[in-house]
């Protein structure tokens, strides 16, 4: 029997975890009963005070060396960047497929702000 499950439109509507994978009871919670950014709560914060605290470090990092992890970035930056390496993208892929597909093809892992 074949899985009928749109994993890619759950995970652009922040209604899993990533493809495959939905959130866990305490991520749930999280995003839904806490309102943690879905984005704040795949790179591990589970409380708002934990999404601020991340929010201000990845700002002080900006602003100390005027650069950023492709991480940080929004999907409109890193499919410019994936033009920049010729990897043919659409809007259709995850952050994270983004970020892996410019680290396999040589770019940084940081980039200018």
């Amino acid at each position: 029997m074949e899985n009928s499950i749109n994993w890619g439109r759950l995970r652009e509507q922040n209604r899993v975890k990533e493809i495959g994978i939905p959130w866990t009871p305490e991520e749930a919670k999280a995003v839904f009963t806490l309102g943690v950014p879905a984005d704040s709560v795949r790179r591990g914060c589970l409380t708002m005070e934990a999404h601020n605290a991340l929010t201000q470090k990845v700002e002080a990092e900006i602003e100390k060396t005027g650069t950023i992890y492709l991480r940080y970035l929004n999907k409109e930056r890193l499919l410019k960047l994936c033009e920049e390496y010729k990897i043919p993208a659409t809007e259709d892929a995850t952050n994270p497929v983004l970020v892996q597909a410019l680290l396999d093809a040589g770019a940084p892992k940081k980039v200018p702000v």
